[in-house]
């Protein structure tokens, strides 16, 4: 049986995997998208018991520091 959390994190996923996915593509192309989509889904999850704020809010702000760190080393 899923915890609230684990059925929370699941509704997050499905809603914004793909527009994160096609932002990210768009940043660092399709090759790292998905890494950087799923390090920013960890981070989520990671953060999800302190919640108090806009998700989808926290999961782009997570995509642009994933971006900033790519670029960055690369």
């Amino acid at each position: 049986m899923q915890t609230v959390k684990e059925e929370s994190y699941q509704a997050i996923f499905r809603k914004y995997y793909p527009r994160m996915f096609y932002y990210a593509k768009r940043i660092v192309g399709e090759d790292a998208a998905d890494d950087v989509v799923q390090e920013a889904f960890l981070e989520l999850w990671n953060r999800m018991d302190a919640l108090e704020t806009d998700v989808p809010q926290i999961v782009y702000t997570n995509l642009k520091v994933y971006h900033f760190l790519i670029k960055k080393c690369t």
